[in-house]
């Protein structure tokens, strides 16, 4: 593991790319495998290994879960 801010020349390269998606989806977990997909794709093409982008999808899958039960108590209505 290397220190914070110090990346080997494979990790810097990721994370000169970015990735941005604007988009509302309502409070449904069903609008979560969309999500992953798009994710699992996206890191994919910017060489993360199928660990790294396994633990960056589940990661991003739990905070949105999240956000949905917790925030929006799992209302539809309740875009984010």
């Amino acid at each position: 593991m290397l220190p914070y801010g110090e990346q080997s020349g494979r990790e810097l390269r990721a994370f000169d790319q970015t990735f941005r998606r604007r988009e509302v989806i309502p409070s449904e977990t069903s609008s979560l495998t969309r999500i992953w997909d798009e994710v699992i794709e996206q890191l994919a093409e910017f060489d993360y290994s199928e660990r790294d982008s396994t633990a960056i999808g589940m990661t991003l899958c739990e905070a949105l879960t999240n956000a949905m039960v917790h925030g929006n108590r799992s209302d539809p209505l309740k875009p984010f």
